[in-house]
């Protein structure tokens, strides 16, 4: 192919000299002759991508294409099992984000609906293996999956057939699929569990972080109906005087924080379920000590977190 030979000649070619400064994600790119060639992204459609090499552009054709992974080569990468299996799991996550990155043309809807529905369907015995083996993993993959299936969906009325939105589940979807890959590079990825019974201690106006998965605390229909069964991580919260209270939790990829203020004998004082990846409580508190359970809308939802407590002047 034309490509081939202006990809051999940019990698190999000692005499080309490399460009000023590169923008765009990396990118590596294997061809479906087994060819690896590594770049910027310039652009993509669904009949090409585009990547910046040494200095000059070079154009590969989708046919042409096994797959694109924005964080390195799949040889180099984590090695996501299942069954025993590593490689293709990831191998179909890698394709989903493509044609994520790809985005929509109108005319290739029933393209794009059979594209994701057939890597969906590759990546179901995946999400339904043990889950105490790559159970954040997994249970990233099985939300993205969710959004991917709202995209593949008939409409259900002459109102939901907007492109616009299906779109944004795409890129909501892509979000859990790199979320997914980055847990996977983790050391500890395959057997991680979080410490469930830790209570850590949140100091005012300092900011806490975290994240929420496999073996954290599981929130009870006693204390909040609305978090109940979702990962919940619990701070211990003392103040020493009567302040104007403000607590914010931010959650990614989760789009549904959930907080809960609980009093020093567990009783819960309040609760909000967030959205767009934001949860919030303002009100007065008197001194004493709080507990602040940090958590989501929904069970098996994981995510990373920033939590802060402090008093609004």
């Amino acid at each position: 192919m034309a490509f081939r030979a202006a990809l051999a000649t940019l990698v190999l070619g000692a005499s080309v000299q490399l460009a000023a400064a590169q923008t765009g994600p990396a990118v590596t790119i294997e061809t479906r002759e087994g060819e690896t060639v590594q770049g910027t992204l310039v652009s993509a459609t669904d009949q090409a991508v585009v990547i910046r090499v040494a200095g000059a552009e070079v154009a590969l054709e989708i046919d042409a294409i096994r797959y694109v992974s924005f964080v390195g080569p799949i040889a180099a990468g984590p090695a996501f099992v299942a069954a025993d299996r590593p490689g293709p799991a990831l191998q179909a996550l890698r394709r989903l984000a493509v044609r994520a990155e790809l985005g929509f043309a109108d005319e290739a809807q029933e393209a794009y609906r059979q594209a994701f529905a057939d890597a969906a369907s590759e990546l179901e015995p995946y999400v339904e293996a043990p889950s105490d083996t790559w159970a954040d993993v997994r249970a990233a993959i099985r939300i993205a999956i969710g959004h991917y299936r709202t995209t593949t969906e008939e409409p259900r009325s002459q109102y939901d057939d907007d492109w616009a939105d299906r779109d944004d589940e795409f890129r909501t979807a892509r979000r859990w699929l790199d979320f997914a890959t980055e847990l996977a590079a983790e050391p500890d990825a395959r057997d991680h569990r979080e410490v469930g019974d830790e209570t850590r201690v949140l100091v005012s106006g300092q900011q806490a972080s975290g994240r929420l998965g496999f073996g954290d605390r599981i929130m009870s229909r006693s204390l909040d109906a609305s978090s109940e069964g979702a990962y919940n991580d619990r701070y211990q919260w003392t103040i020493t005087e009567p302040i104007r209270a403000e607590v914010e939790l931010r959650c990614d990829p989760c789009a549904g924080p959930h907080l809960t203020i609980a009093g020093a004998t567990g009783e819960k004082i309040e609760g909000d379920a967030g959205r767009n990846g934001l949860s919030r409580i303002r009100r007065d508190l008197e001194p004493g000590t709080y507990y602040i359970w940090a958590g989501t809308n929904g069970p098996g939802t994981v995510g990373t977190y920033t939590l802060v407590a402090r008093s609004r002047d």
